[in-house]
Parts: C-alpha cells; sequence; structure tokens
C-alpha cells in the first residue's frame, strides 16, 4: 500500500529545530550584509594600523588573509542574495504566467465540451429524424 506523502501529517517541527532554523536565517542576513563588510573593512583598518606586519611577506600575507576571508566573502554571500532574489522574482512571475494559462487551457477546454454536447445532441436529433423514402439510406 502506497503512501502519498503530500497528504500525510507530517509531524511539527520541535521547538529547537525553529530555534536553529532562526538562528542560521538571522546570521546568514547578518554575515551576508554590506554592513559587515564595512565593519571588517574599518577593523581590518585599524588591526593593521595598531600592529603593522613587519616585512614583505607579513604584508602580503596580511592583505591576501584579509581581503579573502574577510572582505570578499561577505560582497559574495551579499551578491548571491541578491541573484536569489532575482530568481525568486523570476519564478514567481513565471508561476503567474503559468496560472494564467492553466486558466485559459481550462476554459478552452469547457468550451470545446460545451461545443461537443451541442454536436452530440444535433447528432442525436438527426438519428432520431424518420428516414424519408426514396433516399439513399
Amino acid at each position: 500500500m502506497s503512501h502519498d506523502i503530500t497528504t500525510e501529517q507530517q509531524p511539527p517541527e520541535s521547538w529547537i529545530k525553529r530555534l536553529n532554523n532562526a538562528i542560521a536565517n538571522k546570521t546568514a542576513v547578518v554575515l551576508s550584509s554590506m554592513w559587515l563588510f564595512w565593519i571588517l573593512v574599518v577593523a581590518i583598518i585599524a588591526a593593521y594600523v595598531m600592529q603593522p606586519p613587519k616585512g614583505a611577506f607579513d604584508i602580503s600575507l596580511f592583505f591576501i588573509s584579509t581581503a579573502f576571508q574577510g572582505i570578499a566573502l561577505p560582497v559574495l554571500a551579499f551578491v548571491s542574495n541578491i541573484q536569489g532574489d532575482k530568481q525568486q522574482e523570476q519564478l514567481d512571475n513565471m508561476q503567474s504566467e503559468i496560472h494564467k494559462e492553466l486558466k485559459l487551457i481550462k476554459e478552452l477546454i469547457k468550451d470545446v465540451q460545451d461545443e461537443q454536447k451541442k454536436i452530440e445532441s444535433v447528432a442525436h436529433l438527426d438519428t432520431d429524424a424518420p428516414a424519408i423514402e426514396g433516399s439513399d439510406s
């Protein structure tokens, strides 16, 4: 016996799962914000000013690690969110168009069914008519 997953009752989410989801969503928003980007830029500059690296290797290592870890990742996440929003908007528009087309198709099917009933009623009337003498049928 197969069960349709859409009709089965799903167990309610536990409070810990809801809490974890809420924390994860808020953290993702904060970590992918441009505010975090600017905070990190200021913090990196402050760290550089307070304790500048010594030597070319330390300077290059400082800028490479901070550029990728502190600056690029929030920007990439921010851009990813923008792209996700654009995709969601496209999906919403596509879904709206699909619903319009589905409504139109249902109307056309109803019209065809109405016409088919009319044709069947006319055909039924023709079969009930008495045959005319002298005709080939």
